[in-house]
């Protein structure tokens, strides 16, 4: 398990499972980076978009993958009741009688409604991964879902009846929770988190944000992630930082601190555990009104929703949250209070183990 599967999530979950007594072990199920690079060279082609969308949707990898978690299933013996996969890139209701569930915050499907594939979506390629996950969700005997939006998505995609699909949510992937700073600098100051800097909206911010500037001579923006060059004036990119690295995590937090206003204007976004992060920092947040965000940003009471890829909106909220420094503390420190109730990981494991106990009567 690598601890950024998930932005950290994998880590947080499989922690909280094993102190309620619900998890016995956490198998690592990854193939040899020789053997994983052998799967890309076989896919290549470009663009590199559709390489790598190739790789990713690769019956055979998904096969290959299914017979090392047989084998690993295999060597740990009977000592277990039931099976939980992160998912669906193996099946792992073909590998044992026991029963199967699995915990997404996506399918192949909302990717492709989205326009979040390198490949055309009635490509040989794409319509094999469907049938995959289609033949995946069939077999389990429960599907958990980070999100309310995925499960009704998973019922009306692949069929999944509603008596197994069981809404466990998210947790915020770092603890203790930081102190939370009130008064921020009085140059409004924008950040976003997030490596795929396209499929997170950057460019949409950007644009946003030079309309921003027009009105707002003193605003700031940082991005954190990807390494850009030739930004607009007021945008600073401080490029990839991880949490394994002591200063980075450092640098990370001061910047969470410094920031006044967390933007995620996100074209494909299945859930968005970055929200929770600046939420955690209490900070307003502004998204979109689609996907799972709806579900975690209260509109108008810890922060503000845009339509998907208008940039005139988005600068319209940037510019008003900014404006009333007021209302934004105010729901800065209603999004905080808003995850310590609703996002955490001891309640997802709990919801969770009960399901599993439930379902696997």
């Amino acid at each position: 398990m690598h601890p950024r599967s998930w932005s950290g999530a994998a880590r947080f979950l499989f922690g909280e499972l094993r102190d309620n007594g619900t998890l016995v072990d956490a198998l690592d199920v990854r193939m040899s980076k020789l053997e994983d690079r052998l799967f890309r060279l076989r896919n290549f082609r470009m663009p590199m978009d559709a390489w790598k969308e190739a790789y990713h949707v690769d019956p055979r990898f998904f096969r290959r993958q299914t017979e090392i978690v047989r084998d690993k299933i295999a060597a740990f013996g009977d000592g277990f009741d039931a099976v939980l996969q992160c998912g669906a890139y193996y099946r792992v209701s073909d590998t044992t009688d026991r029963p199967c569930f699995t915990y997404q915050d996506g399918t192949i499907v909302t990717r492709i409604a989205a326009g979040n594939i390198g490949l055309p979506a009635t490509s040989p390629e794409m319509r094999a991964c469907v049938s995959w996950e289609n033949d995946l969700y069939r077999d389990l005997r429960g599907f958990f879902t980070f999100s309310g939006w995925l499960a009704d998505k998973v019922m009306k995609d692949f069929g999944v009846p509603h008596s197994k699909i069981v809404v466990a949510g998210c947790g915020l992937n770092f603890d203790p929770l930081p102190a939370v700073v009130t008064q921020r600098n009085l140059a409004p100051r924008f950040l976003i988190v997030g490596r795929d800097f396209k499929r997170k909206g950057g460019y949409i911010l950007l644009d946003a944000f030079r309309i921003v500037r027009k009105q707002l001579r003193d605003a700031q923006l940082v991005i954190i992630g990807p390494e850009l060059r030739d930004l607009p004036d007021g945008v600073e990119c401080l490029g990839f930082l991880g949490r394994e690295r002591h200063e980075d995590v450092e640098r990370l937090e001061n910047e969470y601190q410094r920031a006044s206003i967390y933007v995620l204007p996100s074209l494909y976004e299945p859930f968005g555990i970055s929200l929770l992060e600046a939420m955690a920092h209490g900070l307003p947040c502004i998204g979109i009104r689609d996907f799972a965000m709806p579900e975690i940003i209260a509109e108008r009471e810890t922060g503000l929703l845009v339509e998907r890829g208008d940039a005139n909106s988005l600068a319209k909220a940037m510019i008003e949250l900014a404006s009333s420094p007021d209302m934004g503390t105010a729901f800065g420190l209603a999004g905080r209070k808003r995850l310590e109730q609703q996002f955490t990981w001891k309640a997802v494991a709990r919801r969770m183990a009960d399901a599993m106990t439930t379902m696997s009567r």
